[in-house]
């Protein structure tokens, strides 16, 4: 796996290193008001599309119904059942323009983190598991927004079938259907935080997210068997926001470079020595930004 960058100010750096935490933030609580909302919005179109064209269709206005209950069910912040909690990376290394938007305003720091060590696999406890994807840009003024995942949505006519099948002279309320079209909206939910708007495209983003169960008080640690975990869930009252860390302290080597931005006039004598207090003792490339003024 390759190097990917954090950019924050010099003070969430040097909570970052105390710590040894990495903030997740609540994806829909990031600086991307469309987050989540792009592909629930092609969602929703083929499902409307879909139903127009059988308008005539066995239960279909119930099946409309129950499954437009779903969406909101996953996708609306006041209903979820499941969060996102996130950390974005980006592939650029020393970039004015992520200086400018996330290393507060060349003032902060850039930290490089080996991506092979930033790992959850909880077998136990699905779908706990974190993945770090490579952000996928489209646009979101296209009306035929191409989805590589696309073939989900086309599992809408079976699902339907589904339905008439199994459920036709019974409740939509039906519990064993329920459960049905939480799998099938569950899939297009985990598939909606990959992708964001293609005014985004030049950050080149990855990103680390998990997925899980939003019961805030039935919670615990996630830890896995290489070093890494997760803290349970948190809230910040101030920011309005619920938040999670991965917690690194067992990890050594999980920090490979640490940058200076262009305006920040700390040395690297400094970061070097804060590195070594905290025990963080490997070998970490410390530099100043190529865009520092000399």
């Amino acid at each position: 796996m390759c190097t990917l960058y954090h950019y924050c100010s010099h003070d969430t750096f040097c909570k970052i290193i105390s710590g040894k935490q990495l903030l997740m933030n609540d994806v829909t609580k990031c600086n991307d008001k469309q987050e989540m909302l792009i592909i629930k919005k092609y969602i929703v179109n083929s499902i409307h599309i879909f139903c127009n064209k059988n308008k005539d269709g066995k239960n279909i206005k119930i099946f409309e119904n129950h499954i437009m209950h779903k969406i909101t069910d996953w996708f609306d912040e006041d209903h979820q059942i499941y969060k996102y909690f996130v950390v974005c990376l980006s592939e650029h290394r020393d970039s004015e323009l992520m200086w400018a938007r996330y290393g507060d305003h060349d003032r902060g720091i850039c930290i490089g983190f080996e991506t092979s060590h930033i790992k959850i696999e909880d077998q136990m406890v699905q779908p706990r598991n974190m993945e770090l994807k490579a952000i996928k840009y489209i646009d979101s003024h296209d009306k035929n927004i191409n989805v590589k995942e696309s073939e989900l949505l086309m599992n809408i006519k079976s699902i339907y079938d589904e339905y008439n099948k199994k459920f036709a002279s019974r409740s939509k309320d039906n519990c064993e259907f329920d459960s049905v079209l939480d799998i099938y909206v569950g899939k297009l939910f985990k598939i909606a935080v990959w992708y964001k708007d293609l005014w985004w495209h030049d950050e080149n983003e990855h990103r680390l997210a998990i997925c899980q169960p939003f019961k805030y008080g039935d919670d615990f640690d996630i830890k896995s068997n290489n070093g890494i975990s997760i803290t349970k869930c948190g809230f910040n009252s101030v920011k309005d926001n619920y938040y999670r860390f991965i917690d690194f302290s067992n990890v050594n080597s999980i920090i490979k470079e640490i940058i200076i931005g262009p305006k920040n006039d700390i040395s690297k004598q400094y970061i070097q020595d804060m590195l070594c207090a905290k025990g963080l003792k490997n070998k970490i490339i410390v530099s100043k930004s190529r865009g520092m003024v000399q």
